[in-house]
């Protein structure tokens, strides 16, 4: 817009001239974002050296980390270590870690298949291990020390001992393991239902049972000695323990009776025709247990009592071969050690099957140790 001298002016378009040029092919601008915050871990993951590098490090440093709190938590259980200690009804004491439980117990030597409340199952691998004394005869014990005289029965550890006694080779072959020593330690597995019934299983006194169908039935035991390792074991059960001696069971009895009768018998054909008629007229088999053997038995003693030369041998020739003592002093009565009337028959009478083990005295310390 221009004006004229008097002021007025009028409106005139500008010139072309006075305005910039216009391009056709201008580029438009562009707008550049850096972040720089975060600049140094873009550098890393954009460099794979780097990355490598990074992992590397950060690996070395959790393995660091995880040896020295490995270190302290051994320290620690060296120092410190986890143990779980629990005990049992029956005086066992089980000591738990991560790796092993081991078990301890004291068996009383005068108990026959003692309970010990340790629990197993098939396929368990144990070490055992026993130590302590025993005496198999605390009335000979009891003799000898008032008598300040050498014992005739000696104290025995867990391992046992050779009785030198004229009768033992004959009474070596009735003990629970025939021909092993006298009083060594013995463990047998009894299934749990039967040790925790509060009874006994006559079936569990020996090595082997008879059962009602005639069959032999063999349970498990083990010899242990003062140690056993690597012990496999069988079946489901509690551990029981006795010492290896004789249970006067009624099948017993009647064996040692007839083999006491043999012996003092020598080559008389009376004792041969005796022993063999006996057996052919009661046969063990089928339908035989522990009351049908004793009721035997009674028989055997009164078919005993009437054979005079046989009695005339009992009382020449007894103290050579089994010697059995006399049957006891019951109701004013005295002592009576006949064929048809002895130790033998009274145990018999009485159901008296752990006579030899009541007079026993000592004590065994059990260890038993399972691995996890």
């Amino acid at each position: 817009m221009t004006r004229n001298a008097s002021g007025s002016g009028t409106e005139h378009p500008a010139s072309a001239d006075k305005q910039p040029p216009r391009r056709d092919a201008e580029q438009p601008e562009r707008l550049i974002v850096r972040i720089t915050r975060y600049q140094p871990f873009i550098d890393i993951v954009s460099d794979r050296r780097k990355i490598v590098n990074a992992a590397l490090l950060i690996t070395l440093v959790t393995c660091l980390i995880f040896m020295a709190l490995l270190a302290i938590v051994l320290t620690v259980k060296r120092i410190y270590p986890y143990n779980d200690i629990q005990t049992n009804a029956l005086g066992a004491m089980t000591i738990k870690d991560e790796d092993k439980e081991v078990t301890y117990w004291l068996f009383n030597t005068a108990e026959l298949w003692a309970n010990s409340g340790i629990a197993v199952k098939r396929g368990d691998v144990l070490t055992i291990r026993a130590s302590g004394l025993s005496h198999s005869a605390i009335h000979h014990l009891q003799e000898d020390t008032e008598n300040n005289s050498r014992l005739r029965d000696p104290w025995s550890d867990t391992e046992g001992f050779h009785a030198s006694a004229q009768r033992d080779p004959l009474r070596a072959r009735w003990r629970i393991i025939p021909q092993q020593k006298q009083d060594a330690l013995l463990m047998q597995v009894i299934p749990g239902g039967i040790a925790n019934s509060g009874t006994v299983d006559v079936r569990h006194l020996t090595a082997f049972s008879l059962t009602e169908d005639g069959a032999h039935e063999t349970n498990d035991l083990y010899l242990i000695g003062k140690e056993r390792t690597e012990l496999h074991i069988n079946q489901d059960g509690i551990l029981h323990f006795a010492v290896n001696d004789i249970v006067l069971t009624p099948d017993i009895i009647y064996e040692m009776v007839l083999d006491n009768l043999h012996c003092i018998g020598g080559a008389e054909p009376a004792v041969d025709r005796f022993i063999r008629e006996f057996r052919a007229q009661h046969p063990a088999g089928q339908g035989w247990n522990f009351d049908k053997s004793r009721e035997r038995n009674f028989r055997l003693f009164e078919a005993l009592g009437k054979e005079p030369a046989l009695c005339a041998l009992y009382r020449a020739r007894n103290g050579a071969c089994y010697n059995f003592g006399p049957y006891p002093a019951l109701d004013g009565q005295e002592p009576c050690n006949t064929l048809s009337r002895n130790e033998m028959s009274y145990y018999n009478e009485q159901r008296y099957y752990n006579a030899w083990y009541d007079d026993n005295v000592g004590s065994f310390l059990i260890v038993v140790e399972r691995k996890k």
